[in-house]
């Protein structure tokens, strides 16, 4: 051994073989700490979920702006066809909804009637009822050759005892009918004291065939007195079934 390394050998006091282990050492490499693995993961797994989040919000906020156009234009499509719906109406009222009678007195919400050549009559169910009546009759003519009928009966109870009779009348050309101004459907009862009387108006539309009408007789009724009354008659008008009508004026 040289004089240099016997007096580092003395200072150090290492020995000579302790510092060749020492050379010949390898360090063994670290082992990587667990935690940091999973920080990775849960790094990117942080990051999925803000990606997922924020395409959520993109696509709800999208979705909002899409409703409220949708909205939008339904409403503005339901105000156009309201406002056409107005415009085809006017002022919005129907007819037979604004409290308006129909024409000739009919009620409302009732179709019109089907005119026919034949006049309708009032009848009753009953027979031998002792009750007698006085028939006016007045025929108005339209230009179009239909007229409005209006059939006018005073009933009186000429017995000694009360009477109850049942008003009957058919056709669908009937637009309706009155007993002392109240509106009756065929087959209402009506009891007449002793002297009794009641008046019954049947309001029908009539069509002449071949310029012919026909008056229907009254069933079960005495009618010793009948007018008829002409309005705007038109020329060469016939007429049947008059024998119950004593006298006959012209328009």
């Amino acid at each position: 051994m040289r004089g240099a390394e016997k007096l580092f050998d003395a200072i150090t006091e290492v020995r000579e073989d302790l510092v060749e282990e020492a050379l010949d050492h390898r360090f063994q490499a670290k082992k990587a700490i667990p935690w940091q693995r999973y920080a990775k993961w849960a790094a990117c797994l942080a990051l999925v979920v803000c990606i997922g989040y924020l395409a959520a919000n993109l696509d709800l906020r999208m979705g909002g702006m899409n409703s409220a156009a949708g909205n939008s234009g339904s409403n503005s499509a339901a105000g156009e066809t309201t406002g056409d719906t107005a415009d085809d109406t006017g002022d919005g009222s129907t007819s037979g909804s604004d409290g308006a009678a129909p024409e000739n007195g009919g009620s409302g919400g009732e179709s019109e009637p089907t005119p026919s050549s034949e006049v309708p009559a009032l009848s009753l169910a009953e027979e031998d009822s002792g009750v007698t009546a006085v028939r006016t009759l007045t025929l108005e003519f339209a230009p179009d050759g239909t007229a409005s009928a209006t059939d006018r009966y005073t009933l009186t109870n000429g017995g000694e005892t009360a009477v109850t009779v049942t008003l009957c009348y058919e056709g669908t050309d009937v637009f309706f009918c009155t007993l002392n101004g109240d509106e009756i459907s065929s087959g209402t009862q009506l009891t007449l004291e002793s002297g009794g009387t009641a008046e019954v108006v049947l309001y029908s539309a009539v069509m002449p065939e071949d310029n012919t009408l026909t008056l229907a007789v009254p069933g079960n009724l005495e009618v010793p007195e009948a007018t008829l009354h002409l309005v705007d008659q038109p020329d060469g008008l016939s007429i049947h079934e008059l024998g119950n009508f004593e006298q006959m004026d012209p328009s």
